[in-house]
This record gives C-alpha cells, structure tokens and sequence, in this order.
C-alpha cells in the first residue's frame, strides 16, 4: 500500500520514487516526510510525503525562475486526494558534491 501510493504519485509527477546515489537536475523526487503514517479513523491511513524539487546549477534568477516552474508544475499535477501542507522556503541542497537550489513540497494522502 505505501510503495504503491509513493510510486503511483512519482509517476504522476515525473519524479523519482526514492532519493538516489546522483541525481541530474531539474529533478523531482518522493520520500517519506514525519510521520510517515497517520491513522485517520480505525480503518482509514494518511501517508505524508516530502517532494523535493531540484533545479540545476545556473545564475540565481534563472535558478529561482525554474524553481518556480517546477513547483507550479508539481502543484498543477497532484493528485485530487492530495492534501498541500506547505511549500518550504528555498535552500541549497548538497548532493553528492554538487550544491543546488531545491525547496521541498510537504503533502498527505489517504492510503
């Protein structure tokens, strides 16, 4: 149910499921935000993701423009069960020797 939910809302993002080794921005990747899992009723669960949007290394307000792009891309193709939590501010991601503007996009969605 969780890897279904995360690989299922990866595809309908273009993103990456999992944090890899490397990574070649512009990229978006799936990982699992705090707490993970929620329960909402006896039955029902919510699980909580952290998208990671990634732009490549280029001057700062072309870097800031994409960044921009791909967070009104990411938010235009959420899924309808998706609930938006928060946008978090910009911040330079260090990834395997290479630093990068990202920010991170905090939803929940019902499993």
């Amino acid at each position: 149910m969780l890897k279904e939910s995360r690989k299922e809302l990866a595809e309908l993002l273009g993103a990456i499921p999992f944090l890899p080794e490397r990574i070649n921005p512009p990229v978006t990747l799936i990982s699992p935000a705090y707490p993970y899992v929620v329960i909402e009723t006896s039955t029902d669960y919510v699980a909580n993701y952290a998208i990671t949007v990634v732009v490549a290394r280029q001057e700062s307000e072309l870097a800031n423009d994409a960044l921009d792009d791909q967070i009104e891309y990411v938010l235009d193709h959420l899924p309808s069960d998706a609930t938006l939590n928060d946008v978090e501010v910009p911040f330079l991601l260090e990834w395997n020797n290479g630093t990068y503007l990202a920010t991170k996009i905090n939803i929940e969605r019902p499993l």
